[in-house]
């Protein structure tokens, strides 16, 4: 609805209806990317760029069989028993706004409330009646592999250790530390979509504990290991995956990076407090892509190293935005060349002090997931 308001409106604004691009961080990116998979949302927008945020992260999605038996849970945990969807429905339309918030907290599970679990997320839609617009027709995994989303230039990435802002909770609770140690197969089964009983998700446990913990425990002396885990599993793997499925079927490019740089306009240190590891965390590039209320302290007080960045990064965005190309923005004199992905090699932006080409995009621990993805 708003892509339409936008395309039927965009021009009162000085707008061209012909050049729009959908841009989101998060679960605005992932958001990004349901469009790019939606037929509803076909020749809505022209760019996309998806930052920190995929289809494929396992926050991001749940098939349709998985999202009616929480429905169900939830329901029951506001005081339904039924089970028909016309019962539920009319059911929840009458539950106070204030009770359905505080009944999702009810419905978790207290091994989902130690992760970041969210009960309802996107999911593929099915039994619409013929005539009817469906947002999400399949699995976007399987939308993915068959081509069916629009090609347009899309640029995704991640930060260089997305999940530095867990580890302040893990550092200081030891009861969150013993749950990991003895219940980690219950995040992988959340995380997965695996029966958390079954012999396949206690190996499968087995081998990403073991790739990265080796025989140590998670402790405060192994927070790096902890860290790229949850990274990968929240958000790395999910958008390395995407990537390579949209180049691989897309006639337009695709576009990677990976924002390493460390300053003063990062909001994880601002907003949760001091990194406990180095590296670029979960957000910190809005920093140097939005002004506003939120962000005036980060400006104020940013160093003159900080503020070229934000200028030569939103100089990149607002140049793909134009073109279809970001590497016109690199730099003042456009000598940083951005090289799409290929079928032959994940070449990536690495997006520092000095902006960077690169390949073999976190090589290893991607060749891991991607064996992991498989033996499911």
């Amino acid at each position: 609805m708003a892509l339409r308001w936008v395309q039927q409106n965009i021009a009162q604004f000085g707008g061209d209806p012909g050049n729009v691009t959908l841009f989101g961080e998060s679960a605005g990116g992932s958001s990004v990317q349901f469009h790019l998979l939606s037929p509803m949302s076909k020749g809505l927008f022209h760019r996309a760029i998806a930052q920190s945020g995929s289809v494929l992260n396992p926050w991001a999605f749940a098939d349709s069989s998985t999202l009616c038996k929480r429905v169900q849970r939830f329901c029951k945990a506001l005081g339904c028993e039924a089970t028909s969807s016309e019962e539920l429905v009319e059911f929840l339309m009458k539950v106070p706004t204030e009770e359905l918030v505080l009944g999702v907290n009810k419905a978790l599970t207290e091994e989902e409330k130690r992760p970041i679990a969210t009960l309802f997320v996107p999911t593929n839609e099915n039994g619409v009646h013929e005539g009817e617009e469906t947002f999400l027709p399949g699995l976007p995994e399987y939308l993915m592999a068959e081509g069916k989303f629009h090609s347009v230039p899309f640029i995704t990435g991640v930060t260089t250790l997305e999940s530095i802002f867990v580890l302040g909770d893990i550092s200081a609770k030891s009861e969150l530390r013993e749950f990991l140690n003895n219940k980690f197969h219950v995040i992988i089964s959340m995380f997965l979509n695996i029966d958390e009983n079954s012999n396949k998700c206690r190996e499968i446990s087995r081998k990403i504990k073991s790739f990265y913990l080796g025989n140590k425990p998670v402790s405060k002396e192994t927070l790096q290991e902890v860290a790229e885990f949850y990274s990968d599993i929240f958000f790395v793997s999910g958008v390395y995956r995407s990537a390579k499925k949209h180049q691989a079927k897309s006639s337009s490019p695709v576009y990677l990076y990976k924002f390493s740089f460390e300053g003063n306009m990062g909001i994880s240190s601002a907003w949760i407090g001091p990194n406990l590891l180095p590296g670029a965390s979960h957000g910190d590039d809005l920093g140097y892509l939005f002004d506003g209320t939120l962000f005036e302290d980060l400006h104020s007080k940013a160093d003159a190293e900080s503020k070229r960045m934000s200028e030569q990064l939103v100089r990149t965005w607002t140049t793909f935005a134009t073109t279809g190309d970001p590497s016109l923005g690199s730099d003042k004199s456009g000598s940083v060349i951005w090289n799409p992905v290929t079928e032959n090699e994940v070449v990536y932006m690495d997006i520092d002090k000095e902006w960077s080409m690169k390949r073999d995009f976190f090589k290893d621990r991607m060749a891991f997931w991607d064996e992991i993805y498989e033996s499911l």
